[in-house]
Protein backbone atom coordinates (compact mmCIF):
# COMPACT_ATOMS: atom_id res chain seq x y z
CA UNK A 1 0.00 0.00 0.00
CA UNK A 2 1.20 3.71 -0.66
CA UNK A 3 1.97 5.50 2.78
CA UNK A 4 0.83 9.44 1.53
CA UNK A 5 -2.07 11.41 3.32
CA UNK A 6 -2.65 14.98 1.92
CA UNK A 7 -3.00 18.48 4.15
CA UNK A 8 -5.65 18.53 6.26
CA UNK A 9 -6.57 14.44 6.60
CA UNK A 10 -8.17 13.08 9.78
CA UNK A 11 -8.52 9.15 9.38
CA UNK A 12 -4.83 7.93 8.64
CA UNK A 13 -5.87 4.91 8.59
CA UNK A 14 -7.14 4.85 5.08
CA UNK A 15 -4.08 6.29 3.31
CA UNK A 16 -4.45 8.85 0.20
CA UNK A 17 -3.60 6.78 -2.72
CA UNK A 18 -3.42 7.26 -6.65
CA UNK A 19 -3.14 3.40 -7.45
CA UNK A 20 -3.29 0.20 -5.69
CA UNK A 21 0.21 -1.29 -6.32
CA UNK A 22 -0.63 -4.49 -4.92
CA UNK A 23 -4.27 -4.78 -6.62
CA UNK A 24 -2.99 -7.15 -9.55
CA UNK A 25 -1.34 -9.65 -6.90
CA UNK A 26 -4.53 -9.49 -5.52
CA UNK A 27 -7.01 -10.44 -8.35
CA UNK A 28 -7.18 -13.33 -10.47
CA UNK A 29 -8.24 -11.66 -13.99
CA UNK A 30 -7.07 -8.85 -15.63
CA UNK A 31 -10.79 -7.43 -15.73
CA UNK A 32 -11.12 -7.51 -12.33
CA UNK A 33 -7.84 -5.66 -11.48
CA UNK A 34 -8.90 -2.81 -14.26
CA UNK A 35 -12.78 -2.71 -12.52
CA UNK A 36 -10.30 -2.04 -9.34
CA UNK A 37 -8.31 0.75 -10.59
CA UNK A 38 -11.19 2.50 -12.02
CA UNK A 39 -12.48 2.61 -8.33
CA UNK A 40 -9.71 3.85 -7.15
CA UNK A 41 -9.04 6.05 -9.11
CA UNK A 42 -12.62 7.08 -9.16
CA UNK A 43 -12.44 7.74 -5.18
CA UNK A 44 -9.03 9.63 -5.95
CA UNK A 45 -10.58 12.36 -7.95
CA UNK A 46 -13.65 12.46 -5.18
CA UNK A 47 -10.59 13.44 -2.80
CA UNK A 48 -9.01 15.82 -4.86
CA UNK A 49 -12.09 17.32 -5.11
CA UNK A 50 -12.75 18.25 -1.50
CA UNK A 51 -9.21 19.01 -1.32
CA UNK A 52 -9.03 21.52 -4.06
CA UNK A 53 -12.13 22.86 -2.60
CA UNK A 54 -10.51 23.71 0.92
CA UNK A 55 -8.02 24.86 -0.97
CA UNK A 56 -10.33 27.18 -2.24
CA UNK A 57 -12.08 28.01 1.22
CA UNK A 58 -8.36 28.81 2.35
CA UNK A 59 -7.90 31.00 -0.39
CA UNK A 60 -10.80 33.12 -0.35
CA UNK A 61 -10.74 33.38 3.39
CA UNK A 62 -6.87 34.87 2.91
CA UNK A 63 -8.41 37.48 0.50
CA UNK A 64 -10.50 38.45 2.61
CA UNK A 65 -8.41 38.45 5.52
CA UNK A 66 -5.56 40.81 3.18
CA UNK A 67 -8.29 43.19 2.06
CA UNK A 68 -9.36 43.79 5.64
CA UNK A 69 -5.30 44.24 6.26
CA UNK A 70 -4.99 47.06 3.88
CA UNK A 71 -8.61 49.16 5.14
CA UNK A 72 -6.77 49.35 8.09
CA UNK A 73 -3.66 50.45 6.74
CA UNK A 74 -5.35 52.84 4.75
CA UNK A 75 -7.51 54.11 8.05
CA UNK A 76 -3.69 54.49 9.79
CA UNK A 77 -1.86 56.27 7.05
CA UNK A 78 -5.54 58.40 6.84
CA UNK A 79 -5.08 59.50 10.88
CA UNK A 80 -1.12 59.55 10.59
CA UNK A 81 -1.50 62.00 7.81
CA UNK A 82 -4.35 64.59 9.79
CA UNK A 83 -2.50 64.37 12.67
CA UNK A 84 1.00 65.99 11.12
CA UNK A 85 -1.50 68.71 10.52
Amino acid sequence: MCEVYYYGQTNYVQPFCLLDRHAYQETLTLQEFSRRQVLQMNTTVIKLTKFLDQVAVLAADARQQLVQIQIVILIANEIFVYQDF
